[in-house]
């Protein structure tokens, strides 16, 4: 289980949540043509606990960037790649070169589980981000982060 933000009140408030969150890759199914199968995609499935069968939002994990908040790195930023759509479901975004969801380990200094997660997801060791709160606050979600101090994205 993973702490996700997650909104209220029409996007204008969030919090975190519990959430049962799941890895996994996509398999395309082969063209009839006999041609090669796409590669397999990464997606993320965010589930409302343990229970639930259907995901309350789903992402593609694919060119996504991971990034480790605060010094015990118990938070972090999941920003999507630029191409891919808003995330469905109330899951609490802001938007910084590609749609930023929040999430946090559920211990209070991360467990093996949480880095495995966050190393599923792309995770960037050389960058260090001191808080996530100054993004948190004011906006609503899918708004703008203002200031933000995210890398750039590296040119392919």
């Amino acid at each position: 289980d993973v702490q996700v933000q997650w909104t209220k009140l029409a996007g204008y408030s969030h919090l975190y949540k519990p959430r049962r969150v799941m890895v996994m890759d996509y398999f395309a199914a082969p063209c009839g043509d006999g041609s090669r199968p796409p590669p397999p995609r990464r997606q993320m499935w965010i589930h409302a606990n343990a229970a639930a069968m259907v995901p309350r939002c789903r992402l593609w994990l694919d060119g996504a960037a991971a990034y480790c908040v605060g010094p015990a790195a118990s938070e972090a930023i999941l920003r999507l790649h630029p191409s891919h759509a808003m995330p469905t479901g109330s899951v609490y975004t802001r938007v910084a070169d590609g749609v930023c969801i929040f999430l946090a380990s559920p211990a209070a200094s991360p467990t093996a589980r949480w880095v495995q997660l966050l190393s599923l997801c792309n995770l960037h060791h050389d960058v260090s981000i001191p808080s996530v709160s100054p993004w948190l606050v004011k906006g609503a979600s899918g708004t703008p982060m203002v200031g933000s101090t995210l890398p750039a994205r590296p040119l392919r």
